[in-house]
């Protein structure tokens, strides 16, 4: 199960780290590719369950390692993941947070590569 540490800093940001790496097929070799990753973000009205997400991401390397799924895609996907848990608790409008960034490090036999993704969401209500 993919475990994920979870710390809260005083700018109000929470920071959550993958503490084993994520596996995946690669969709081209079919061979094993891993990648670490670091969550931070400013939460809206909820933050993210961590023990859920960890769930979810446990069931979702699975499926990573059975479809192949593209390491490029699989930083999109937990945050994709980390919008949906906040959203999925019905805190109305602000349930998601207002930043979120992701940092994803990989190193394989082929590639090495680090991709940065960052969100935020600005929200006008008319």
């Amino acid at each position: 199960m993919l475990k994920l540490v979870e710390q809260k800093l005083p700018s109000g940001r929470i920071q959550l780290k993958s503490i084993e790496s994520f596996v995946s097929t690669c969709h081209v070799t079919r061979g094993k590719d891993e990648t670490n990753f670091e969550l931070s973000y400013v939460p809206g009205r909820v933050t993210i369950d961590v023990k859920k997400l960890e769930a979810d991401l446990t069931s979702f390397e699975k499926e990573a390692i059975e479809r192949g799924i593209p390491m490029e895609v699989i930083p999109i996907e937990v945050l994709k993941r980390c919008i949906e848990h906040c959203v999925n608790r019905r805190a109305g409008r602000y349930a998601a947070p207002e930043e979120l960034e992701i940092h994803s490090t990989s190193k394989g036999k082929a590639k090495d590569w680090q991709l940065n993704v960052n969100l935020k969401f600005e929200r006008e209500i008319s």
